[in-house]
């Protein structure tokens, strides 16, 4: 049986270790099992895939940003986790390289904003903290922190960077739809990240069923037991897939880590293969 974490981030996107990095720390936390979810990237992943011990099973990740509406300033954004895919796909590669261009030209205009409003943050800057492909906003925070223009992160995306914030960007996006289509089509599982985080989490999650939802990340560290329950008896009602993970980027400030504390659920894995199995059946 596996003891596997399937939501980690590495240096590829947000995350602060490298993947070679992040799959020791897994072993000295005891799994045997991990999924690398980098955002709209699958770089970490294929260093991963090169370079891991043969005492560690790694299950293809990719986190996707998708809007309900028709685009992230249209409607609400979540979070889909594509498993078990093809990340050697044409389509694929050639649809995350336009997210990750979205992304860049999305962050230079909230450079702008801010330095309209005198707080001067350089790409320069930006690019030496993120050092990988995926460019977001927690970048952003982490250069407004280290210029002095903010204290915390927390107050970076509060003050500054949040949706409603005077330098918040919308951005392109897929749509759930889309999203799901093009990881069905790679021949992955498609997985509802974090649903708890969500208002009205239980009226998404039935909206994404039709368009083929696989799956709903039920263990979280945002997720309390009364979350985690309901979410396990609406995958169950559904047939649904039950995903876990840590979510984990990087320490805390105290030094806690989160990695190896919040396990997929026993089978997750197998039914993840098996579901994939499945989709790659009816697209041959």
């Amino acid at each position: 049986m596996l003891r596997a974490d399937l939501h980690l981030h590495t240096t590829a996107s947000d995350g602060a270790l490298h993947p070679e990095a992040l799959m020791a720390l897994s072993r000295r936390r005891g799994l045997n099992g991990i999924a690398i979810t980098d955002h709209d990237t699958t770089a970490g992943l294929e260093i991963a895939l090169a370079k891991k011990p043969t005492d560690l099973f790694i299950l293809p990740g990719l986190e996707l940003a998708c809007a309900l509406g028709e685009s992230e300033s249209a409607g609400r954004e979540i979070d889909i986790l594509a498993y078990d895919f093809d990340h050697q796909d044409p389509t694929l590669r050639q649809t995350l390289q336009r997210l990750r261009s979205e992304r860049i030209s999305r962050a230079k205009a909230i450079l702008a904003r801010l330095h309209e409003r005198g707080m001067a943050v350089s790409w320069r800057q930006i690019l030496r903290i993120s050092a990988g492909e995926s460019i977001g906003r927690p970048h952003i925070a982490q250069a407004m922190v280290d210029s002095g223009h903010v204290a915390t992160l927390a107050e970076a995306f509060e003050r500054y960077l949040q949706r409603g914030a005077p330098a918040h960007v919308p951005r392109w996006c897929l749509t759930a739809e889309e999203g799901i289509t093009l990881i069905h089509d790679t021949g992955g599982v498609a997985v509802l990240a974090h649903p708890g985080k969500l208002l009205q989490y239980q009226a998404v999650i039935q909206s994404l069923i039709p368009l083929g939802l696989d799956g709903i990340e039920i263990i979280h560290p945002q997720h309390d037991t009364e979350t985690t329950a309901l979410l396990r008896r609406m995958a169950q009602h559904h047939r649904l897939l039950v995903t876990g993970g840590s979510d984990f980027h990087r320490p805390t400030a105290a030094g806690e880590v989160a990695l190896g504390r919040f396990l997929a659920p026993p089978r997750s894995v197998e039914s993840i293969r098996k579901r994939a199995e499945l989709h790659r059946l009816k697209s041959s």
